[in-house]
């Protein structure tokens, strides 16, 4: 398998809002057949395509050898990890991961701790790292998401104005 490619298409896929072909192709997929090297982005794409189950399983295998602490994974891999436990609801281990993982080395890690604080009503503290990540984001998909995601935060703490001045800038985009 082409695995850049396949990931291109997964990617593809889910952008377009059918990460649920995305999930039934990865329910098929065997783990071992995953080369270490495509774990972290294929573990993103898993748990935004609903699949947060197959990321966990993923790297499990390589925390088994070990101790999560002890796992040789990247900052990119253990951010996935955390991100994927945010999808089953583990708030506090993801948090515990993703507070001692540096952002600079990937941004994302803020974008992931914001999702734990949404998913424990936690808007007022998602805001700060929300603009973080926007200051670090180079994506420029991520950059969207993120900026919808401060939107939603700002809503929720009745910072109307505010909000409404991204959103046109985002809809200036389209």
């Amino acid at each position: 398998m082409d695995w850049p490619t396949q990931l291109d298409e997964f990617e593809s896929l889910i952008k377009q809002g059918r990460g649920a072909a995305v999930k039934k192709t990865l329910m098929k997929m065997s783990l071992g057949a995953v080369p270490r090297t495509h774990y972290g982005r294929l573990g993103n794409i898993a748990t935004r395509a609903g699949y947060p189950q197959f990321t966990l399983k993923l790297f499990t295998r390589e925390i088994k050898k070990s101790s999560f602490e002890a796992a040789d994974l990247s900052v990119l891999e253990r951010a996935e990890y955390a991100f994927a436990l945010t999808h089953i609801g583990a708030f506090p281990e993801a948090q515990r991961i993703l507070e001692r993982l540096e952002p600079s080395a990937y941004s994302k890690v803020l974008l992931y701790e914001t999702y734990a604080l949404f998913n424990q009503w936690r808007y007022r503290d998602a805001i700060p790292q929300l603009e973080k990540f926007l200051e670090l984001a180079d994506d420029r998909y991520f950059h969207r998401v993120g900026r919808v995601n401060l939107c939603a935060a700002l809503i929720f703490c009745h910072e109307h104005a505010r909000a409404l001045d991204i959103l046109r800038e985002l809809e200036r985009e389209i």
